[in-house]
């Protein structure tokens, strides 16, 4: 991703611990912000280091790689604008929630559309997912048999959005090869590509995302006994609480709790807590602990925080 002068780098009040890939030293960074202050900030990817000083700042970029799944968890969320678009000749509309929910994990989806004829027999079931999710169906009907016009129809308008919106992230459902030269494209702008798809996905549009989501992995229709008594509003937090987890857990398999709130507004800006009885988050963890298993962890501040794992 490309720092500009209209990134909100005072946001960022510590540095970032980004594997040695990347150093963010703003803890001086001044309140009083002028477009001066701003300077000149790397705009490339790789050995690039600026250093800018002004009467009330200093800053150190080394080595910024934004080719990194960590980078993207840990940069300000508002940062990460994404188009979902989906093919739905090469995807399944019953894992289309879990998608939602992984691809949400990486910013905020801004975009959402899915492309098909509809009027084809093997894409009926479809109209189920179009409300649900606020997904905006795009009807594309078949110029011809030996061309592909839904692919057309979504390349066009990726690279419309690439040039004309803010996204700066694109998630590509599909299996399709054909797909292949558009992320290429898309990664040679700086932005980033999700792509989504069912085992047996062409490799070389595999090998052209930054991250792919193998939507068999988060298609998981079994449950434990744990999750079957509960509720249909109550494993459908789980499921969210379970998804963040699979992004932002550490090597004991622990999340910090203060992730999970932001991810779910952004999947569902309705969400409200209290409709599950409780008045916060760590107050549904404690209610449900053959589901859950929480610490309370100290900071460096002298106060605490509050970590989870899953049990399922």
């Amino acid at each position: 991703m490309v720092l500009n002068r209209k990134s909100h780098l005072h946001e960022l009040a510590e540095p970032l611990r980004l594997s040695d890939h990347a150093v963010f030293d703003l803890r001086n960074f001044s309140q009083r912000r002028t477009s001066r202050q701003y300077g000149l900030l790397a705009e490339t990817i790789g050995q690039h280091i600026a250093q800018m000083r002004t009467p009330s700042c200093k800053v150190f970029i080394k080595s910024f790689l934004c080719y990194n799944h960590k980078i993207m968890q840990q940069l300000n969320e508002n940062d990460i604008q994404i188009a979902l678009l989906i093919d739905a000749d090469n995807a399944q509309y019953k894992n289309i929630g879990a998608l939602i929910n992984r691809v949400s994990t990486y910013g905020r989806i801004i975009i959402k559309r899915a492309y098909g004829n509809w009027t084809k027999s093997a894409l009926k079931k479809w109209d189920s997912v179009f409300n649900k999710y606020a997904i905006k169906p795009i009807h594309q009907i078949d110029y011809t048999t030996k061309k592909n016009a839904t692919d057309i129809a979504l390349i066009i308008d990726a690279m419309d959005f690439l040039y004309t919106s803010s996204c700066n992230c694109f998630a590509i459902v599909s299996g399709d090869s054909d797909f292949t030269p558009l992320a290429l494209k898309i990664r040679e702008t700086g932005s980033q590509v999700i792509g989504a798809g069912l085992p047996g996905t062409s490799k070389s549009f595999v090998n052209a995302c930054d991250i792919f989501v193998n939507l068999n992995e988060i298609d998981d229709d079994g449950e434990s006994e744990q999750v079957k008594k509960l509720t249909e509003k109550e494993k459908y937090l789980v499921t969210l609480f379970k998804t963040a987890a699979e992004s932002w857990q550490d090597d004991e398999g622990y999340t910090e709790l203060g992730n999970v709130g932001n991810y779910i507004k952004r999947v569902n800006p309705d969400f409200n807590i209290k409709d599950y009885g409780v008045s916060k988050f760590s107050a549904f963890l404690e209610k449900y602990k053959n589901v859950f298993d929480t610490r309370e962890v100290k900071t460096k501040g002298g106060g605490s925080t509050i970590q989870y794992r899953m049990l399922i």
